[in-house]
């Protein structure tokens, strides 16, 4: 209400009608990168690096064996003959793969070929893991420590190049969406390669020095007074114990994570090491969750490489044998390792066109084992990304380019102001 005299003052507000034209469903559902992660590890580069990194990785493990492990050793039945057999089998032979022995006992409709390419799930974690655990196994002699400790140096030596590389090339396709140069990559890759074997080392030093001091309380526990001793400092071996299972957890789940982060930052081993351990630990319920999305796509991309790669096979000796004679197919088929028949001595000229029908068919299951390989850091890129995203609140596409001067850099400002 107003007095006589006073101006009226409109208060009618203009309403400003807006219509909603699109939806960004990546900005609702980042998640949604997940599902590109079967069609980028199937790439033909990733798949070349993951494949020379997985026979790299064969000779890193038959080279400690040769150097550590007696020759019998092997053909015992024994945990570690188990482990040896696995370890140096070469991508795509016979006895290579863990998953597939698990599986049949549901009765799924799987190839019935003997071979087996390496598994996402269980193969690829197997060789990071199990080594490690054998080490703290008090049973494993000297002997066989020595094996899984340099088998185990030596793999992350091994996929801190190839690894790199394959994360950079994951990184850029799923963050940037934009097809990275291989040679560049391997490039990046190398540069970064301490980073990416210093960063799960950096958190195994801890883990070291502070197992060795709970060890020789150990040793000081063999006497009377001595076990009295840890009685009354046992609270002190419990809060040290509790350490070492954070680093242990941190370095169990964030491992996959470790390379990523250099590949899509081009950081050191201390970033990446403050980024896994903070996103595993922050959003466990996340990375659960991702891990599984990542498990179930793993398992139908790896499905489906095993029955390509042995229709290709099948496809390849059925049409070929199709008119030959049946000794010389049953002999051929033996040779080339599809079959168990006797066989009488061929010529060598036959002798030796079955070794190389068989060094081809091998190229081919070695390649579908490069999948596995590939598909685990592509997903473990995949997730970082996310987890950066929801940690950090950083941009999926944000991945560094450390040949790209910034753009707020003082020699950007001092050209900039050269050309003014």
């Amino acid at each position: 209400m107003t007095s006589i005299g006073e101006p009226k003052v409109n208060l009618e507000v203009d309403t400003v009608s807006a219509t909603l034209r699109e939806i960004s469903w990546p900005d609702l559902f980042p998640w949604q990168i997940m599902f590109r992660t079967l069609r980028t590890a199937l790439g033909v580069q990733l798949l070349l690096v993951a494949t020379v990194g997985a026979i790299a990785g064969s000779i890193v493990w038959r080279l400690s064996e040769r150097l550590f492990v007696r020759a019998d050793v092997a053909n015992q039945p024994t945990v570690v003959a188990y482990d040896i057999q696995l370890l140096r089998s070469w991508p795509g032979a016979s006895g290579g793969a863990v998953l597939p022995d698990v599986i049949r006992h549901f009765e799924l409709p799987l190839p019935e070929s003997q071979y087996a390419p390496v598994d996402p799930h269980v193969s690829v974690p197997y060789r990071f893991v199990v080594p490690l655990r054998r080490l703290l196994d008090r049973n494993v002699s000297w002997g066989h420590w020595g094996y899984y400790a340099c088998g185990w140096l030596g793999q992350l030596a091994v996929w801190g190049l190839f690894g790199g590389t394959i994360a950079r090339l994951a990184t850029l396709e799923l963050g940037r969406e934009e097809r990275g140069s291989l040679a560049a990559a391997f490039s990046h890759g190398r540069r970064h390669w301490w980073y990416h074997i210093g960063t799960p080392l950096s958190c195994l030093l801890p883990v070291v020095i502070l197992g060795g001091m709970l060890a020789m309380l150990g040793i000081i526990m063999n006497a009377g007074a001595g076990m009295f001793l840890a009685g009354v400092v046992w609270p002190v071996v419990l809060l040290v114990s509790a350490f070492v299972a954070v680093f242990l957890i941190g370095l169990l789940f964030g491992f996959p994570l470790m390379i990523p982060s250099v590949a899509a930052e081009s950081s050191d081993s201390y970033e990446a090491l403050s980024r896994s351990f903070s996103y595993v630990y922050q959003r466990p319920l996340h990375y659960l969750f991702y891990a599984t999305v990542a498990s179930v796509i793993g398992l139908v991309g790896w499905c489906m490489v095993w029955f390509a790669a042995e229709m290709v096979i099948a496809t390849a000796l059925g049409a070929t044998l199709w008119a030959t004679g049946e000794n010389q197919s049953a002999t051929l088929l033996s040779l080339v390792g599809e079959s168990s028949g006797v066989i009488t001595s061929p010529p060598l000229l036959f002798r030796g066109g079955a070794a190389l029908i068989r060094a081809f068919d091998g190229l081919v299951r070695a390649i579908a084992s490069g999948f596995a390989y590939s598909f685990f850091f592509t997903a473990s890129s995949a997730i970082y990304l996310l987890l950066r995203y929801h940690v950090d609140a950083v941009e999926l596409d944000e991945v560094s380019d450390p040949d790209q001067p910034s753009t707020f850099g003082l020699s950007s400002l001092a050209l900039k102001s050269e050309q003014e």
